[in-house]
């Protein structure tokens, strides 16, 4: 069914566009994409008060990455938000597209000298997290959550940058503190890494 929109409220909508160099940027980096087998499409969407890039990796999928442009002085619902996670949220609004571009062409070829760094490696094995886990009540001070929230989340952080998937094992007693064994394996190679797991977890158990 197609929306009836009022003319009036289509002239005081927001409308915002990329610059000439922002799109060049953009295009560019598609097409180096493309040319690599890694994306095969992309989509411009105008929104009101902004203005998305999306890429593909394939066509009838969720775009793997989109770039937004808003409106300056756009409010997104930002009260809505944690406050914590409305600060993170944030930090985005001081990098312009051009810089987002050349951010993802900088973590691409960083993937890809680790990618040939490892290769022949069946899985790189680290601990889930570099400390213990703390109680709850530990994060109430705003310090204390940054600190360790980045310790915490500080090697599945690098397994979510290099784009590779990854299982965690359980591997304590029972009473003792909860720890974890992380297997990291290859960008789509979920079905061998859980082969790799479940043979890894039946050992433990026997053990």
């Amino acid at each position: 069914m197609s929306d009836v929109l009022r003319l009036s409220d289509l002239r005081r909508s927001k409308r915002v566009f990329f610059t000439r160099p922002e799109l060049n940027q953009l295009l560019s980096l598609y097409t180096r994409q493309v040319m690599r087998g890694e994306w095969r499409d992309y989509a411009i969407d105008q929104r009101d008060g902004a203005v998305l890039f999306s890429m593909f990796r394939r066509t009838q999928e969720l775009p793997i990455f989109t770039v937004m442009k808003t409106a300056p002085g756009t409010n997104r619902r930002g009260d809505d938000y944690d406050q914590r996670v409305k600060l993170r949220i944030a930090r985005g609004a001081e990098m312009n597209a051009a810089d987002y571009v050349k951010l993802i062409e900088d973590r691409a070829c960083f993937i890809a000298a680790v990618d040939a760094r490892v290769e022949g490696c069946d899985a790189l094995i680290v601990p889930t997290v570099a400390v213990v886990a703390p109680p709850i009540a530990t994060f109430a001070e705003d310090a204390d959550f940054y600190r360790l929230n980045a310790k915490i989340l500080r090697n599945p952080n690098v397994v979510n940058f290099l784009d590779r998937c990854a299982i965690t094992l359980p591997v304590s007693r029972l009473g003792e503190a909860p720890v974890g064994l992380m297997l990291i394996g290859t960008h789509g190679g979920d079905r061998r890494l859980l082969a790799m797991a479940q043979g890894i977890e039946a050992t433990l158990a026997a053990a």
